[in-house]
C-alpha cells in the first residue's frame, strides 16, 4: 500500500497536531509552574538575605541577645544537676537524696536510673526511681524538701505504703516512699 501525497500530508499534520497538543497541554504548563516556583524561591531567598543583612548590620542587637541568653543560662545553673554526664548527674542526685534521708531520720533503700533520651539542646533529662523508708515525719519532710530544694526535682510517681506493724518490732510505724523523680543536667558539648 502506497501513501499518496495527500495521505502523507494528513499523517504529518496529525503528528504535528499530536506533538503540538503534548507541548501545549503537558510541557508548557509544567514549564510555567517551574518558572513560577523558581521565581518564588528566588524572591524568598532575596527576602531572607535582606533580613539577615539587616540583622547583621546591627551587631548591638545580636550582642544584646547573646547577653540575655548568657544571663538565662547562668540563672538556670543552680536549678539543674551538676555533672556533664548521666553518671555524674546521677551521683550528685544520689548524694543529695542520701543527705536528705539522713537529715530526716530516714534511709534510702534504692536509687536506680531509668533510661531517658529526652533532651533540649545541651540539656538532658535524668529519670530515677528512689525508695525511702522512715516514719511519717521523715517521709513528709523528704517530700517537702524535694519540691522546695535548689535543684528542680519533679516527682512523676509517688507511692506511700505502710509496713505491717506486727511484722516488725519497732514502736513507730514505718512507711515506704517510692518515687520516680525527673531532673535535668547540662551535657558538655564534647560528650553530646
Amino acid at each position: 500500500m502506497k501513501l499518496t501525497t495527500k495521505d502523507r500530508r494528513a499523517l504529518l499534520m496529525g503528528g504535528a497536531a499530536v506533538v503540538l497538543a503534548v507541548i501545549l497541554f503537558r510541557l508548557l504548563p509544567w514549564g510555567v509552574r517551574r518558572v513560577r516556583a523558581s521565581a518564588e524561591e528566588l524572591e524568598a531567598r532575596r527576602e531572607l538575605l535582606a533580613r539577615a543583612s539587616a540583622e547583621l548590620a546591627v551587631p548591638a542587637a545580636l550582642e544584646d541577645s547573646a547577653v540575655v541568653l548568657r544571663h538565662g543560662v547562668v540563672a538556670l545553673a543552680p536549678r539543674i544537676l551538676a555533672g556533664s554526664t548521666s553518671a555524674e548527674a546521677m551521683a550528685q542526685l544520689s548524694g543529695q537524696l542520701n543527705h536528705l534521708a539522713t537529715a530526716h531520720q530516714s534511709r534510702v533503700l534504692q536509687v536506680e536510673a531509668r533510661p531517658d533520651s529526652t533532651r533540649a539542646g545541651d540539656l538532658r533529662r535524668l529519670t530515677i526511681d528512689a525508695t525511702f523508708e522512715g516514719d511519717i515525719r521523715g517521709v513528709t519532710a523528704i517530700l517537702a524538701e524535694l519540691t522546695s530544694g535548689p535543684v528542680v526535682l519533679v516527682p512523676t510517681r509517688l507511692v506511700v505504703t505502710a509496713t505491717n506493724p506486727a511484722e516488725t518490732n519497732r514502736p513507730v510505724e514505718v512507711l515506704h516512699l517510692e518515687l520516680t523523680l525527673v531532673a535535668w543536667y547540662l551535657a558538655s558539648p564534647e560528650r553530646v
